[in-house]
């Protein structure tokens, strides 16, 4: 039977850590779907790591200590140079010291809202098997490159704010994987987020997505003049987890368990004072 990891990647730019404190607490109060999610997490040091991170970021650990479904493996800090995608890196090469190459991992970054359903983890794994040649299974899939880089020939790519493989897919990137050691935010995306998809477009794999979930694209079917071909990610509802801008408003917090929201609400004015 296959194992089941998850790298999450956050960074300490936000002193009280309230967007992973709710994740962390969605998490706990939703069945993944599968029988244990083991949990590697790296923060970027945007900012010089201060005792007040290592504090939070143990409150944060601890929010996990009593659960069943959830073990925590590792928490680390890191550089910020890549941003997520060299969070994903390091994530990646601890995994992989544990994992075989059936294995699932499923990919997050703090954008990535949720979950808001049940069975979050599975509902990747029931898409990606649908699909014999799927290496990469997001929640939603862009046909577009950014607006502010030079058009590509090839754009069409996972959004990497929740994406899932096998171990076998991923494990030709444990030398390097796309965007980790860019500096740029434009070359980040480029090389990290569309790189991504393009590698696995061109060496034979398909993506796929929970938003379009009758549909893979392959590198000679790259695109459907069915679905929309504009960035999608902000629209779509009822995925387990869903794109939410950084700096968003926080009437969701009305939604997270009150054990949860209360300790957020009191790590943020904590980190204020």
């Amino acid at each position: 039977m296959p194992r089941f990891f998850l790298s999450y990647a956050t960074a300490n730019d936000d002193p009280g850590y309230a967007y992973d404190f709710a994740h962390f607490g969605n998490m706990l109060r939703r069945d993944p779907g599968v029988p244990r999610v083991e949990m590697y997490l790296a923060i970027s040091e945007a900012t010089p790591r201060s005792r007040r991170d290592e504090r939070t970021s143990a409150r944060l650990a601890a929010q996990l200590e009593a659960s069943e479904r959830i073990c925590l493996r590792s928490m680390d800090f890191k550089s910020n140079v890549g941003r997520d995608f060299s969070s994903a890196a390091f994530n990646l090469r601890r995994i992989a010291q544990a994992a075989g190459d059936d294995d699932f991992v499923l990919f997050l970054n703090r954008s990535a809202y949720g979950p808001l359903t049940d069975n979050w983890y599975h509902q990747y794994v029931v898409q990606y098997l649908k699909f014999a040649n799927a290496q990469l299974c997001g929640s939603t899939i862009n046909f577009c490159g950014h607006p502010s880089l030079p058009p590509r020939s090839a754009a069409t790519h996972v959004q990497t704010y929740a994406f899932l493989g096998r171990m076998r897919d991923f494990s030709q990137f444990l030398d390097y994987f796309p965007g980790e050691r860019e500096t740029e935010r434009l070359r980040v995306i480029d090389e990290g987020e569309i790189g991504l998809s393009n590698r696995i477009l061109n060496r034979g794999g398909a993506l796929t997505c929970l938003a379009w979930p009758d549909y893979a694209f392959t590198k000679d079917a790259p695109t459907s003049p069915e679905l929309p071909h504009r960035d999608i990610k902000e629209e779509v509802r009822g995925l387990p987890f869903q794109y939410r801008a950084e700096g968003y408003p926080v009437t969701w917090w009305r939604t997270l368990p009150a054990r949860t929201l209360r300790i957020a609400q009191f790590v943020r004015a904590v980190a204020s004072r």
